[in-house]
Formats: C-alpha cells, sequence, structure tokens
C-alpha cells in the first residue's frame, strides 16, 4: 500500500529592505531555514546567481513574506502563479525561470541526491 505524504509549503517573496520591492518569489517548508539558505548561499562569492548576487548587494537581510500556503502537490504550479502575478505587475524578480523546478525531490536539479530507504518507499 502506498500512502502520499502531503504536507504545508509556504509561497514566500523576498522584499528590499528599504525600498520594499519585491524582488524573488520561492517555495518552502520552513522559511525562515530557508531564507538563511539564501543568505549562505550569497557567502559563497563564487556563486553567480542573481538571487546570490542580489542578496550581496543588500546592507541588510531581505524581507521575508508569505504569500500563499498549500500542500506539496499544489506548490509548483501555486509558485508559478505568484511568479507570473508578479511579473506581470512590474517586479524586476531574480528568479531564473517560471518557477516550479526548485530543489525539491524528483528535480533534475537534484540529480545525484542520495534518497534514505524511508524516502524511497515514501514515493
Amino acid at each position: 500500500m502506498y500512502y502520499i505524504c502531503r504536507m504545508q509549503v509556504d509561497i514566500y517573496i523576498l522584499k528590499h529592505p528599504i525600498t520594499l520591492e519585491v524582488r524573488y518569489v520561492g517555495q518552502a517548508v520552513n522559511t525562515v531555514r530557508r531564507l538563511d539558505k539564501h543568505i549562505q548561499t550569497a557567502k559563497i562569492l563564487t556563486n553567480t546567481r542573481h538571487i546570490s548576487n542580489w542578496i550581496r548587494s543588500l546592507s541588510s537581510k531581505p524581507i521575508l513574506e508569505i504569500v500563499d500556503s498549500c500542500n506539496n502537490t499544489l506548490s509548483n504550479e501555486r509558485e508559478r502563479c505568484w511568479i507570473r502575478y508578479y511579473r506581470e505587475i512590474g517586479c524586476d524578480l531574480c528568479n531564473a525561470s517560471d518557477g516550479g523546478e526548485g530543489a525539491g525531490i524528483g528535480n533534475t536539479n537534484c540529480v545525484g541526491r542520495i534518497l534514505s530507504e524511508e524516502t524511497k518507499e515514501k514515493l
């Protein structure tokens, strides 16, 4: 018997700490930990992703705001909707894509990831 694991995922935005401009849309189960990861990644000077360059240019941490919550089966679709929305209203997003292909399990960004037997059984 297979069980589908559904968990709550937050769709979040990162805003400039002074101008409050929306610059990034993402998804995470734990948004506080995800923001910390964005900041840690930006400290790696060889990381040239647009989001990392933007975070390095700031004088303080970006502001994280949750704009939506859903179960993980809908998170990629909801992230794409929010990225499309913010682009349509003129936000200069750091997102490199239209969304939905983050570092989740089953994503090509995770090729080579070692999964535990427990995780394999859940999948």
